[in-house]
């Protein structure tokens, strides 16, 4: 049996007796079986120091129980969700910011560009895969049919995610909506990360500088609105980032 740290002390009391442990075994299935590991549960008693001998567990009673810890958490940790909130789940976060006119800030070899500009209004999704932007037409809220366009900023890959560089990310948590969104809008952009960042009449030589000539000119011109017909189709949709893996 294995020995185990049973109890927790705080001011020279015990405050914390473990009933049972739960041990998560990952197996290895035979080379010629193509397939990934697989992982079973087994429920161990709490003797004294030690975990006693296991028991299996289905799929159905490692849930109820899991699902059981999570309520109990969640209870602990009521909030008001914000009304820019999309959708949220265990390690994923989707919301959206509505079109408006803010600073934006842009590297041109060592000189760094100040302009107000309107971006348009942007979806944001966090995973364990990172974030991911995308631009979206009109200030309406998205639904999951509302189609996705390429965010036309620099340091964003076609796919949407954000090329962090030294840049720490934030926790996957409501109360960092903020520090997600100030990745992008309180960033140094500083070169575009393909070429489908805005439709274009003819391919550019150097999408960086298209760009940024389109975002200086909106800065020059006071522009309210951001030209939505220069958007580039993602052929993705809201529903696509809410049930992607």
């Amino acid at each position: 049996m294995l020995r185990l740290k049973t109890d927790v002390v705080v001011d020279d009391e015990y405050i914390n007796q473990p009933l049972f442990a739960l041990v998560f075994h990952s197996l290895k299935r035979p080379y010629h079986i193509q397939s990934n590991t697989v992982v079973c549960v087994t429920r161990h008693e709490v003797i004294g120091h030690r975990i006693g001998p296991g028991v299996n567990l289905d799929l159905g009673a490692a849930r109820e129980l899991l699902e059981s810890l999570a309520f109990e958490q969640m209870e602990t940790t009521r909030q008001l969700l914000p009304a820019n909130l999309l959708a949220e789940a265990s390690g994923f976060l989707l919301w959206w910011t509505p079109a408006q006119r803010r600073p934006m800030w842009i590297m041109r070899n060592t000189q760094l560009v100040r302009l107000l500009v309107p971006w348009p209004s942007l979806l944001f999704r966090v995973s364990i895969q990172g974030l991911h932007v995308a631009a979206l037409a009109g200030c309406e809220r998205p639904q999951e049919e509302t189609p996705l366009y390429h965010a036309p900023l620099m340091n964003i890959y076609a796919s949407g995610s954000l090329c962090f560089g030294n840049i720490a990310k934030p926790a996957v948590s409501l109360n960092a909506l903020d520090e997600w969104e100030a990745t992008i809008f309180d960033t140094r952009f500083t070169h575009t990360n393909h070429e489908q960042v805005l439709l274009w009449q003819k391919p550019p030589k150097d999408s960086t500088s298209a760009l940024f000539r389109l975002w200086r000119k909106l800065d020059r011109e006071s522009a309210v609105h951001f030209p939505e017909h220069r958007l580039a189709p993602m052929n993705r949709s809201v529903g696509d980032w809410l049930h992607a893996g």
